[in-house]
């Protein structure tokens, strides 16, 4: 990870360019692995399995050991557990391939391309001077403030999470120059940390944040459980902000600056604000195109348009000349981030493969299902979801198996008497960040600072988690059953 390099295109991390090394030896062992793994899972009959659903299990066996060791990429393996169930002949082709045709997909196209977007506006940079313009004398407490509001407020406008760190901390680090030290100081550890750290914790607060939640969406629409732009909003609204103001002391108390204050920050701040000029015609295309997005989303309870077809035209219109900031050409290129998006559209296909074999409710009943039968209360139910929240994220698999373990955690939460959506964004929404060290581009963006190191990253992802954890249990057993009562979910 210490060698990743993000390329950053319209401020949104494209790719990773790698220094050439030699192969680990856990990828090669994971390679034999899973070939081994996908020949003796084929070859053990398993009771009530067809031909076919052996054959998907063992891919999805085989899948797992090369997430885990990671010998490929993993968008790589997403699309070849796809792709081997249809040459084999075990399922057709509008099933191997019937994520990239759903709504998931799509959502994800619109969100990293409208991210890309904003960007190449200008907006951002404006909203951040803007915002900061505001701070006064900018001593290291109001600099860290704000960079949580401005994330708070960004993560509704900006709808993808490494777009939010990518601007965000190219525009807030030369900030560190105005208190006379170094990036390598507390003070520009703290101002990375937290750019990275909040960055993240506010992926679940939007329904188009970050690639769980819009697989989770892609999943319950799957399930026939249709929830909007807004709901998922207002749902995550108070976890979030209270994980945020959790999460501030902590870091104040984990990281403490060299200097308390910086000397003429202010008159610097009004002074880059100032040198942007009057807003231009290109800002103020990405004002109005961004803002009828935000509208319609959240409208979306009463116009019924849908938050994947909001998010696609809003992104045509984008890139349709004579009105939009980006061509089509530059979007296709360097505007959305491909292995990601294709990796929706995979883990969303594999899905649809293990529902229609027979594979899901095996995995479902014969694992997960006797992982909740602990759950028998809304707290043994909350706690349960951490856990398998976190094995999956320490495992690699969380985001392949969201649309596993989906169909137990909403049935529990029903029987509970849990709002079915809101145990799903509780599931994708909590953020054991401390473990996302070995991800880019998001952490690898904090890393190029020089600011941070991944130990850094670890202390305060693990103080963030904390205060998510604290948070949504607040919110499972306040907010949410206030939100179900008013009839708003």
């Amino acid at each position: 990870m210490a060698n990743a390099n993000p390329q950053v295109g319209a401020g949104l991390v494209i790719s990773s360019e790698r220094t050439p090394a030699k192969t680990p030896w856990m990828k090669v062992f994971g390679a034999f692995l899973s070939v081994i793994v996908f020949f003796v899972v084929l070859s053990i009959p398993i009771a009530g399995l067809k031909p076919e659903g052996q054959g998907v299990l063992a891919t999805l066996a085989a899948a797992i050991v090369l997430w885990v060791t990671g010998p490929i990429p993993i968008g790589f393996t997403a699309l070849l557990a796809c792709v081997v169930p249809w040459v084999m002949g075990w399922v057709k082709i509008d099933v191997a391939f019937s994520g990239f045709a759903g709504s998931a997909f799509w959502l994800m196209v619109a969100a990293v391309g409208i991210a890309s977007c904003i960007n190449a506006s200008g907006i951002s940079k404006r909203i951040v001077l803007w915002m900061l313009s505001f701070v006064g004398n900018p001593t290291y407490k109001r600099i860290l403030l704000m960079t949580f509001a401005l994330l708070f407020l960004l993560s509704y406008i900006l709808p993808s999470c490494t777009g939010r760190i990518a601007v965000t901390l190219a525009l807030l680090m030369p900030i560190v120059a105005i208190f006379g030290v170094s990036n390598k100081s507390n003070v520009g550890k703290g101002l990375a940390l937290s750019v990275v750290i909040v960055g993240l914790l506010g992926g679940g607060a939007v329904l188009t944040g970050s690639a769980p939640t819009i697989v989770a969406n892609g999943v319950l629409t799957q399930m026939g459980l249709r929830i909007t732009w807004a709901q998922w909003a207002l749902i995550a609204f108070v976890p979030t902000l209270l994980t945020l103001v959790f999460f501030y002391p902590l870091m104040l108390w984990l990281v403490k600056p060299e200097k308390e204050s910086g000397e003429g920050g202010a008159e610097k701040l009004k002074a880059d604000l100032k040198a942007l000029g009057p807003v231009t015609l290109m800002e103020m295309r990405g004002f109005a195109i961004t803002g009828l997005i935000v509208v319609l989303w959240m409208l979306d309870p009463f116009l019924h348009i849908g938050t994947t077809q909001v998010g696609m035209l809003g992104l045509l219109l984008f890139v349709m000349p004579g009105i939009g900031v980006m061509s089509f050409g530059d979007l296709m290129k360097k505007g959305i981030f491909w292995e990601m998006t294709v990796m929706v559209g995979a883990i969303m296909s594999i899905s649809g493969i293990v529902g229609v074999t027979g594979v899901g409710p095996l995995v479902t009943g014969s694992v997960i299902g006797p992982l909740y039968s602990v759950a028998n209360s809304i707290l043994t139910f909350t706690l349960t979801t951490f856990g398998l929240n976190l094995f999956n994220n320490l495992t690699m698999l969380f985001l392949p198996t969201i649309g596993l373990v989906a169909p137990t955690i909403t049935s529990t939460a029903q029987a509970l008497g849990i709002n079915q959506l809101a145990s799903m964004i509780l599931f994708v929404g909590v953020s054991p960040a401390f473990v996302f060290w070995q991800m880019a581009p998001m952490v690898a963006l904090g890393l190029s600072t020089g600011a941070m190191d991944i130990k850094d990253f670890v202390k305060g992802g693990l103080l963030g988690y904390l205060a998510n954890v604290i948070a949504w249990l607040i919110a499972i057993f306040i907010w949410v059953p206030l939100l179900t009562s008013l009839g708003l979910i």
